[in-house]
């Protein structure tokens, strides 16, 4: 079973198509998104604790209470949730035929594929942590897996609503991630 299930994750980083029809011809219903998301949660924690310097925890501090993962949880149901929509509503717009179970669905499973990307973020993030900065071989590793991560959300979402081109799927994604990374920036107060 575990095998099974490993052997789906990579498909759905090297054959996303393929894995987008099989996760929507199955009809999931929102718990089994629900389980994707959390199953994707816990074997980021499992990756991250047992990846050598990928866990910087304050000084004295042993581990993370329980509350803070579940806090931690609801926040990836919520931003995948509201990725869902996003993606369901863009899609729409443009003639798209996905509903928005499917979307939510098609989330949660992206969310568990790409935690198989989780390594280069995590490790990245520590260094940041450390206050070191960035190597640019651990840059170069985390822009690889941002762009693939992209590229799986695409063609998911070509999937999802019928489309044909992948890459104007992309052009979408990353105009949407654009606008709403300026919109953030603006609400930042000034340092």
């Amino acid at each position: 079973m575990i095998r099974d299930l490993l052997a789906r994750l990579v498909e759905g980083l090297f054959q996303p198509r393929r894995s987008a029809h099989w996760v929507l011809s199955a009809n999931h219903g929102i718990d089994t998104a629900l389980l994707f998301i959390v199953l994707a949660y816990s074997l980021q924690a499992v990756i991250q604790i047992l990846l050598p310097g990928a866990r910087t925890l304050p000084e004295g501090f042993e581990g993370l209470p329980l509350a803070m993962h579940l806090l931690n949880l609801l926040l990836q149901v919520l931003l995948a949730g509201m990725m869902s929509f996003m993606i369901f509503a863009v899609g729409r717009l443009f003639g798209g035929t996905g509903s928005r179970l499917q979307a939510f669905v098609i989330v949660g499973w992206h969310t568990l594929v790409t935690t198989l990307l989780a390594p280069p973020f995590l490790l990245g993030m520590a260094q940041i942590a450390a206050g070191s900065g960035v190597s640019p071989a651990m840059l170069g590793l985390m822009v690889a897996a941002g762009i693939v991560w992209l590229w799986v959300l695409a063609v998911y979402t070509a999937v999802l609503h019928g489309f044909g081109s992948v890459w104007a799927v992309m052009g979408v994604i990353t105009g949407a991630l654009l606008l709403v990374s300026a919109l953030f920036m603006n609400m930042m107060p000034a340092p």
